[in-house]
């Protein structure tokens, strides 16, 4: 579930392994033999939108933690004055001030915490907090957008920026500049994250557990009784009404992409009396909770590496990597042998004509099937032989993260393909996750000054006599650990709220694809689908089915004909489950006010006039 960009469902990543370092191993992850390599790649795994939306190398823009946020004086922080908690009286007052370490806000954002029921069915349960971020508008102020960057349970606190649209993805939801202008935008932490009540499990019980049979549940209800079951998008919806309340708003504009998606269309649907407008980006199906995503949407991944390969192809001129899927396919198992030591898990390209140009035209049918038979075999045979090796499979883990952002934004193609061109054309070849995260900190001066951070507190832990920062070993602190937090989190609300069969013919093919050096790709989707990381969950109640009748403003719906994270499908579901128009974007993506805004900002502009 969780290759950050995760799961971007974290639905794309490994689930966490529940280790005392607080990392998890998660393909999105770069390995690393520093404090300082670990966490930055912790901040590229998890930044950006969506349900297994899980780009290795997403744009953060980190806010310094040990300052304040810039004072405002504009017409929407005035406008916020005047919603005091008279206004509504059973209302908690928030007092807005510096976002926490670490949660990677833009410099605009101010964070408030609140609190709401732990158990919404039991009041004598108690109470948790949440966090909430807030970018006030720059204008004056129309209204309230809350959002959700899906996950599910993804860190939300950091989905907005402040910046002008373009059509690249930033990893940050980018809102049309007459958004920006007038309204405030807001995201409520989901439960059981850092940045709130964190859920906190059973670590001793958890190390002397196999996978599986509902250990996670258990080790989680040994810690903290009653808040695991508590963790489901129904209850998170209702975390997001405590917040509207909180806010004085009579009604929310909301706004979710991926998983985000499905949760606003619960919150509309139980509350449709305060929703006002509503904007649902590449959502998932509301049919596909939990484990009808995983069967659905192997073919388009499939399809969708293919064509990133091909495409590289068709560009050679440029890249130099091949004139055909599969020699470009050959290169970056190079690179990947170079850089992780290991043949990347990723099924290889069929040949195609031109790879057997030679053959005559009467044999070349069966010279490309043979070819690709041949790749497969030999593909295959070297990824089992290197499933021995602990090592190995370590390095197989990490191999497809610089594909994680190729998966699920096609505006990405360029950066990636130049990356590993990069790599190829060095001798000896130089690492291809080094040469990522060197051309983001390059667009992002930002995420360099992060890495300069947490080096220098690096160096102050080998030095006892030296000043340590609160402000960064807090955010150092956090980062680690929400890492972990999203995984259990995400693990969590699939298992408390299923509602399709396992497809059990796909448990035996993920476990000899996981252990035995198969597709990375498809043995998590495999995973997913067979169910098997949720046998034995002791508490499973359905999500609820939504439903978009009492909206007084039908929805906007955003999506792609080829959404690698959802499935192409994902989109037009929701549409029909909650109504509304549906505005198609052509390609490989996932999260069209992330990688296609510019694009997309007159629609919602104009769905956001009066």
């Amino acid at each position: 579930m969780t290759t950050h960009r995760s799961p971007h469902t974290h639905f794309n990543q490994r689930r966490p392994q529940h280790r005392k370092s607080g990392l998890s191993s998660l393909p999105g992850n770069i390995p690393s033999k520093t404090i300082a390599a670990t966490v930055m790649a912790t901040t590229l795994s998890f930044s950006a939108p969506g349900l297994a939306h899980a780009g290795p190398y997403p744009h953060p823009t980190p806010q310094d933690s040990a300052s304040a946020p810039a004072p405002s004086d504009t017409a929407s922080d005035k406008a916020s004055e005047t919603a005091k908690p008279e206004d509504n009286p059973t209302a908690q007052k928030l007092t807005w001030g510096p976002c926490p370490p670490g949660s990677m806000t833009v410099e605009r954002a101010q964070c408030a915490t609140i609190t709401v029921p732990k158990d919404y069915a039991d009041p004598d349960a108690g109470n948790i907090e949440l966090t909430m971020s807030k970018i006030p508008a720059q204008g004056t102020k129309k209204g309230t957008i809350a959002g959700n960057i899906g996950g599910p349970g993804l860190d939300t606190l950091a989905m907005f920026t402040d910046k002008a649209p373009q059509n690249t993805s930033t990893g940050h939801i980018q809102m049309p500049t007459e958004v920006l202008e007038h309204y405030d935008l807001i995201a409520v932490e989901p439960r059981g994250l850092t940045f709130g009540t964190p859920l906190e499990c059973d670590e001793d019980l958890l190390e002397s557990l196999a996978p599986g049979e509902g250990n996670l549940y258990r080790a989680c209800e040994r810690t903290q009784p009653g808040y695991v079951k508590t963790i489901n998008t129904e209850n998170t919806a209702h975390d997001l009404e405590e917040a509207r309340k909180a806010l004085g708003e009579d009604k929310l504009n909301l706004y979710g992409v991926s998983y985000g998606g499905l949760l606003m269309s619960t919150y509309a649907t139980l509350f449709p009396e305060h929703t006002n407008k509503v904007v649902l980006d590449s959502s998932m199906s509301p049919n596909d909770a939990w484990f009808g995503l995983g069967g659905s949407r192997i073919k388009i991944r499939k399809e969708a590496m293919n064509a990133f390969f091909d495409w590289i192809a068709h560009n050679n001129d440029k890249y130099h990597l091949g004139k055909t899927p599969r020699e470009v396919y050959q290169s970056f198992t190079r690179v990947i042998k170079a850089t992780y030591n290991v043949t990347p898990p990723l099924t290889p390209p069929p040949a195609n004509r031109d790879d057997v140009s030679a053959v005559p035209d009467d044999y070349a049918d069966s010279a490309v099937k043979l070819l690709s038979a041949v790749d497969y075999v030999y593909w295959r045979s070297q990824t089992f032989a290197e499933s021995f090796d602990l090592l190995k499979r370590f390095g197989a883990e990490q191999a497809l993260s610089p594909l994680g952002e190729a998966l699920y934004s096609q505006q990405s193609w360029p950066d990636t393909a130049a990356a590993i061109a990069e790599s190829a054309s060095t001798d000896p070849i130089r690492p291809l996750d080094e040469i990522l995260v060197e051309k983001e900190k390059e667009r992002t001066p930002e995420l360099a000054k992060l890495e300069e951070m947490i080096k220098q507190e690096e160096e102050k832990t080998d030095n006892a006599d030296a000043d340590h920062s609160d402000a960064e070993e807090e955010t150092i602190k956090n980062l680690f650990m929400q890492s972990t937090q999203m995984g259990l989190v995400n693990q969590t609300i699939m298992c408390n709220e299923n509602a399709n069969p396992p497809d059990r013919s796909e448990y035996i093919p993920s476990l000899i694809n996981q252990y035995t050096g198969g597709d990375q790709f498809v043995a998590l989707d495999q995973m997913i689908a067979s169910g098997q990381e949720c046998d034995g969950w002791p508490h499973n109640k359905p999500i609820m089915k939504v439903n978009g009748d009492k909206l007084a403003v039908k929805p906007l719906s955003l999506g792609y004909d080829k959404d690698t994270a959802v499935t192409p499908h994902g989109a037009p579901e929701m549409r029909d489950a909650m109504g509304g128009t549906l505005h198609t974007f052509k390609g490989y993506s996932h999260g069209v006010l992330d990688g296609n805004a510019a694009d997309a900002a007159d629609i919602v502009s104009e769905y956001f006039k009066d």
